[in-house]
């Protein structure tokens, strides 16, 4: 892939983004439910889908699976998968986000191939497209709003799965993406 269309394919789909979702599956019994909850951020505005996991690599590959399948619906996000390439692999994911214990992004894109879009969670990391870092926290002025984090790339908003807790969450989401 050329310097070019390497910049461009980055832009699409991390760039242009402004509404970040990382979820931890191992919090969720029920992928039903989890899909509908990913269902919903979707369609009120979250531009990207990071899917991790703790202990259970078959349920992340099982849900990975499934939210790769709302590219039929939506379109228009991207999908990241954290620290496992062999997932990220698998569903052929647009990305993959490492943190500080993960394998060398050099190994990475040996992998994975140039196309895949490579986030850190760490500053030390070489050859990233995007950082995750330097979270801080922030209370909303919206009511029952959960506390989100801005990354260093200001006008990208983080969000965890306790998003779902809000009720009010899909109301919130379309209010923050204008």
């Amino acid at each position: 892939m050329n310097n070019k269309l390497r910049e461009n394919h980055i832009k699409l789909k991390i760039s242009n983004k402004k509404l970040y979702l990382s979820i931890l599956i191992d919090k969720y019994e029920n992928n039903s439910e989890l899909l509908d909850r990913i269902a919903i951020s979707l369609s009120s505005g979250i531009d990207i889908i990071e899917l991790s996991t703790i202990n259970y690599p078959q349920k992340l590959l099982d849900i990975a699976f499934q939210v790769k399948q709302l590219y039929t619906i939506f379109d228009d996000f991207t999908l990241i998968i954290k620290d496992r390439v062999d997932v990220a692999s698998l569903i052929e994911a647009d990305g993959i986000s490492l943190t500080s214990n993960s394998i060398n992004t050099n190994f990475v894109r040996q992998i994975l191939g140039e196309q895949i879009i490579i986030g850190c969670y760490d500053f030390t990391k070489n050859n990233c497209d995007f950082c995750i870092c330097k979270k801080e926290y922030k209370e909303s002025s919206i009511p029952l709003f959960i506390p989100y984090s801005s990354t260093n790339n200001s006008q990208r908003l983080f969000f965890d799965e306790s998003l779902f807790d809000n009720i009010d969450f899909p109301q919130m989401l379309l209010e923050l993406k204008q």
